[in-house]
């Protein structure tokens, strides 16, 4: 997720997302409070909570994190006027 008021990236996982991206929005996450609004800009589904756990930490590093800026910067700051925009990789297929 992105917040565009503080420039601010935050990776993490979940079995229910529409339900998290609410928590952090609403301010139910003491993490993410000070930084709201958050909007989803990328996700992933795996198949299993072993993976997830896994790929979040590799997103957290800094190869992980540029990535993300990677995507960012071409799909949404990029002129998309979109507001909702996501970008899906499954591992499911």
């Amino acid at each position: 997720m992105y917040s565009e008021s503080r420039d601010r990236l935050y990776v993490g996982q979940t079995d229910n997302l529409e339900r998290r991206i609410r928590q952090h929005n609403s301010g139910k996450v003491a993490s993410t409070k000070p930084y709201r609004p958050y909007r989803l800009i990328y996700f992933e589904e795996v198949k299993n909570r072993r993976n997830a756990m896994m790929r979040e930490k590799e997103l957290k590093t800094t190869k992980g994190r540029t990535l993300l800026r990677k995507i960012l910067t071409e799909n949404v700051a990029g002129g998309n006027p979109a507001t909702t925009d996501i970008f899906l990789k499954s591992e499911k297929d």
